[in-house]
């Protein structure tokens, strides 16, 4: 995934659950998984 489609992802991804902003998906994304998105996409990202 290149860092263009995951923006178009993560804000696809904010309009579809009306957060209202990516720092808000953000924060709520880390306190339901725990992790932090980035170190989400981190581990399963294939070398």
């Amino acid at each position: 995934m290149t860092a263009k489609s995951a923006a178009a992802s993560a804000s696809a991804a904010r309009k579809s659950v009306a957060s209202g902003s990516a720092a808000t998906l953000r924060r709520h994304f880390q306190r339901a998984v725990g992790v932090s998105p980035t170190a989400y996409r981190a581990t399963f990202r294939v070398a």
